[in-house]
Order: structure tokens, then sequence, then C-alpha cells
């Protein structure tokens, strides 16, 4: 609490902090002509302009700007004058005394001025001029961009400091600065993801800028060279500062907005922002500052659009991410206006981009923390129904156990009674004394129906062990060919039936007992549906793009009772022209199912009277 009061007690401090120093003197400023020759005599009575002019302010490299200011020295003696001339990334500054139409050099200095160490302060540079009683002018000579937003203030050489001085004011913006990326990195540790790490770096640059731009890191250089590349760093992180925060604004859109568009939208701007730095270190500074108020603009307008076309967001994530994006262009948009449209002496576009620096990680760290409690929301949600999941998992698993126990007692309450009658039925058959061709059949009825009952029981014991998994696949070298004519052979009614083709040689790795089970369901329906006496074709092939062993059992159809493909291996579905033909219904069913858990896949055709059957077992 304590720390969220001094960042809102340090946000009013700097907004109510004025940058001009608790003096009496107050600078009139006038600006020259371009085609002002401070070296002539007399020219510099032309420096009457109020603005800034037109073709100055709209140039991008840094051109030589001359402005004339007036002081009045209030003392009835000559005394000196402090004259400061802010902001410090000024790359040159010569300051002359304007007496009788001559000038005369009084002090020269700038962020890449050698003889830095004699001007340069916190915020900006120095000046100790001469002062006559009355008023005094002096010609300001700069080297900058024409944009750009100077401020002067001055005050007597014995006159106090006082507490508005614009040192206090830097000191605070950069201790909120500090305090936000603390947070800020706080922040990180406790929620170690990329958005946290982004919004940690993109504060971070903005310390790093407001620093070197305000001098804070450059006084502590020891040499001009280092003092050079700072400022080329400084200038440098306007547009990597703005690829930055669409880096963390990518990263909470871009889940939820797929689109090719934004996605190579902001690889453009990144890749943009880089070449805009160079530009920079290669002193291609019309290019580089053209590219940067691109940048400006393109980016926070790229995401208010990906943020609003979002879909499958947080609508509450989803509105303070537009808001924010939307707070922040409108700032952006007056800053702009102001840097370019006002005049080039008002503290006011300074004030915006103290506002803006603050305004950046604070919006940021917002969205963030929606953006946190938005997926806390969704985790607790996703907790939730994996919950419910479980528990119905659980009862799920409650029931199959239910279900398998009741089919373990059936089974053994059923098939001992089935085995006594199968046993009986045929020692009765044996011990008839004449047994005749209607006697015969009705033991063979019995049998059959024994059979059958037997081969249900079984199927619905293999389905319910599949659905507990409970079985294990025993992989072994099988030959199909040699299992399909084991089956062919165990069945003397139809053996003369089947034609098989293939090679015995062609061998897969597969459980035997599952695949015999699976071919023998198969040949078992095909025997049983197809007319009488029809051939059945069972072919084995090997398939090397698949590298794939292929069974095919291909079976004619009797008319009208053509089944439904998408149906056949639906559990318990039968045609209904087959329903006075015996089965369960499941046999199909399973067959799928232990396909499955072979790793391989079963389909059935229906074309021309024929229907087909083929088992796909890859190697």
């Amino acid at each position: 609490m304590r720390l969220i009061m001094f960042i809102g007690f340090g946000f009013i401090a700097v907004l109510l902090n004025t940058p001009v120093w608790a003096a009496e003197l107050t600078p009139q400023i006038y600006h020259c002509p371009t085609d002002i020759n401070i070296n002539q005599a007399g020219d510099a009575d032309r420096c009457v302009l109020s603005t800034r002019p037109a073709d100055t302010s709209q140039r991008f490299d840094n051109a030589k700007q001359t402005l004339r200011i007036t002081l009045d020295n209030p003392l009835n003696q000559p005394t000196s004058i402090v004259l400061s001339i802010r902001p410090f990334y000024l790359a040159g500054i010569e300051v002359y005394t304007y007496r009788a139409g001559q000038t005369r050099l009084a002090g020269a200095g700038g962020a890449l001025h050698q003889g830095r160490n004699l001007h340069q302060t916190l915020g900006g540079h120095e000046f100790i001029v001469n002062a006559l009683p009355g008023a005094n002018d002096y010609l300001i000579q700069l080297d900058a961009p024409g944009f750009a937003q100077i401020a002067f203030a001055a005050r007597l050489m014995q006159s106090p400091v006082g507490l508005a001085d614009h040192k206090l004011g830097i000191s605070l913006h950069l201790g909120m600065l500090l305090t936000l990326a603390g947070l800020a990195l706080i922040g990180w540790l406790l929620r170690r993801d990329a958005i946290t790490l982004r919004l940690f770096l993109i504060t971070i640059a903005i310390v790093v800028q407001v620093g070197l731009g305000s001098g804070a890191i450059p006084l502590m250089l020891p040499t001009p060279a280092l003092v050079e590349t700072a400022m080329m760093l400084f200038i440098s992180l306007v547009a990597i500062r703005v690829a930055l925060w669409g880096w963390l604004y990518q990263g909470l859109i871009a889940p939820h907005l797929p689109s090719r568009w934004y996605r190579y939208s902001c690889y453009f701007s990144y890749a943009a922002a880089g070449i805009t730095a160079g530009l920079y270190f290669v002193d291609a500074l019309v290019v580089a500052r053209f590219l940067t108020l691109f940048l400006i603009l393109f980016i926070p307008i790229l995401h208010t659009v990906g943020a609003i076309k979002a879909r499958s967001i947080n609508p509450v994530f989803k509105a303070g991410l537009v808001s924010t994006l939307l707070i922040y262009d409108a700032l952006q948009v007056v800053a702009l206006y102001l840097v370019i449209m006002h005049s080039a002496t008002t503290e006011l576009p300074i004030l915006i981009t103290r506002v803006l620096d603050i305004a950046i990680p604070l919006l940021a760290m917002a969205v963030v923390l929606l953006r946190n409690w938005a997926t806390d929301q969704e985790l607790a949600a996703a907790a939730q129904a994996l919950a419910r999941q479980e528990a119905q998992l659980q009862s799920e698993r409650e029931s199959q156990q239910e279900k398998s126990m009741l089919l373990d007692m059936l089974t053994h309450e059923i098939k001992n009674p089935l085995t006594t009658i199968g046993i009986a039925a045929s020692s009765l058959e044996a011990q008839w004394p004449t047994l005749t061709e209607p006697v015969h059949k009705r033991f063979v009825n019995i049998q059959r129906a024994v059979n059958t009952i037997d081969q249900v029981i079984e199927r619905c014991d293999l389905s319910t062990k599949i659905d507990g998994q409970v079985i294990e696949v025993k992989r072994t070298t099988v030959s199909p060919f040699k299992l399909i004519e084991t089956l062919a052979q165990s069945n003397e009614s139809h053996v003369n039936r089947l034609a098989l083709t293939g090679s015995a040689a062609t061998t897969v790795q597969t459980d035997a007992s599952l695949l015999q089970m699976v071919l023998s369901n198969l040949l078992d329906n095909a025997f049983r549906y197809a007319p009488e006496h029809a051939e059945i074709h069972a072919n084995i092939s090997q398939d090397d793009e698949q590298n794939a062993v292929i069974i095919t059992i291909t079976n004619p159809l009797t008319p009208g009772t053509s089944p439904n493909p998408e149906r056949l291996f639906t559990r318990y579905y039968r045609h209904h022209h087959s329903k006075h033909i015996g089965g369960s219904g499941l046999g199909l069913s399973l067959c799928h199912r232990v396909m499955s858990l072979l790793g391989g896949t079963i389909r059935a055709t229906v074309d021309d009277g024929r229907i087909a059957f083929e088992v796909c077992l890859r190697q």
C-alpha cells in the first residue's frame, strides 16, 4: 500500500511540477529567420518571430536553429546570470551575447560537445552569461531537428535554486520509473512467463531512455566517445521501445487472433524498428526519424485493430485491452500534435512526454494484471471441469467394474449349463438307437445354439475387457495366410467355398489371438450372409507405400440385403433383412475396436452386389 501511495503522489508531483526555476527572471523568446547571419552586424534584429519558422519545423535533420533571448537584470549593477537550456540531448549549443548589433561567443556546449563537462547538468545545459542592468539580448544557436522542443530558464547567479527546480522533476520522474521497473521485476519473478518478461523489458527500456535523455547516465560516463554512443542509443530507443511495446501487446492478442496478416504485420514492425535503430547509428537521421514517426503511428493502430478483431477472449479482458490501447493512441496523437504543431519553446510537449513515459508501463501493467485475472478465471473453470470429468470417469470406472463383475458372474452361471447341455446332447446323440435325419438336425441345432450363445458371451467378455483397458497386446510374427487357412479348415462345411490368394511368406508383427478373432468373425459373416454355395474370396497382399499388410475378404450379397457401410461397425447394427439369420450385432463393432487396439484399420465397401472388408496392419 505504501508503494502504491508513493507512486500516486510521485505521479501527481510530476504533473504539478513545472520545469522552470524559482527565480524572478523570465526570458522573452523570439525565433530568427532561417537565413539569419549572426556575424553580420545588426542582422539579429530580425529575430522577432513568435513561433518557429514553418520551413524549420518540417525538417527531420539536425539543422541550425537560432533564437534570441531577452533577459532583464533587475539589479543596478552588472551581474552574472545562469541560463539553462533544455533538454539534455540537444546535440550542439552556442550562446552569444548580442549588444549594439554585435555578437560575442559566451559559451558552447551540447550533448555531443567536447567541452561537455563545462556546461552539462542533469536535464540540460547551463551557461553563465554576463548581464548589464536592464534588458540583455542573447543569441542561441542549436543543432536540433525542426520539431525539437526547447525550454529556457534563468536565474541570477547569487539566487538560490527553488524547490521547483526542473532537476527535482527529473529525479521524481526517474524514481517513479525505477519503482515501476521494480514492480515489473517482482511480477516476473512471481509469474515467470513471456508476458511479464516483456512488460519488464519495456519498462527497463523506458528507464534507460529517460536516463540517457535526461543526462543522468551520460554524466557518469568518462569520455566523449561513450557519451556520443549513449546519445545514439537514446534516439535509437525511441523506435526500439515502441517495438517492445508492440511485442508485449502481440503476446496478449496473438493467442486470440491467429490471422496471418496480424502476425506478419508484427514481424514487419520489428524489422522496421531494427532498421530504424541501425539508421540512427549510421547518422541517416532524416530517414530514421521518418521511420520512427511511422512506427509511432502504425504499431498502436495495428494492435488496436487486432484487439478489436480478437475472438475467443474473455470479454472483460478484451474491454480492458481495447481501452488501454485507445488511451495510448490518444496520448500519442496529442503528443505528436504538440511536438509538431506547437511552439518550439512551450513546456507542454515536455510534460506530455513525461506523462507518456509513466502511462505506458502503467497501462501495460493494468492490462497484464487483467490478463492474469482472466487466465486465473479460465484455469479455475478448467479445474472445475477437470474435477467434474474426473468424477464422471470415476463413476464410469465403477460402473465398468460392476458391469465386469456382472458379466463374469453371468458367464460362469451360463457357460457351465451350456457346457452341460452340449455334453449331454453329444452323449444323447451317441446313445440314440435309431438316429434319423430329423433327429440329427435337432441335435445339430442344439449344438449350434450352444456355440452361438458361447460366442456371444465371449464377445461380450472381450468387449468389456477392451472397455476396461485390461487387454495386453502380445505381438508375435503372424502369417495371415496360414491363419485364414487354419480357420477355413476348422469349418469343414464351408472349406470348399473359400478362394484364398496371396503368400504364406507374408508376415506381420501383431497379436495372433486378436487377429484370429477378427478374421474368424469376418469369415463367419461372409459364409453366413452370402448366397448359399457362393464363393468367398480372401486375399493377402503387401503394400510397400504404407509398409503394411492388407487382408481383403470379399463375398457376394443376397439381393436386397446391402448394408449401410457407415453403420456396419456400430454396435448392435443389423440389416432388417438379416433378422432371420443368427447374430448379436456385436461382431463387426468388436472387430473395429480390436483393430484400433492393434494399431490397424478396418473398412468396408459395398459395390455391385458385393461387400469387401479390408484389414490393414502396418508393420
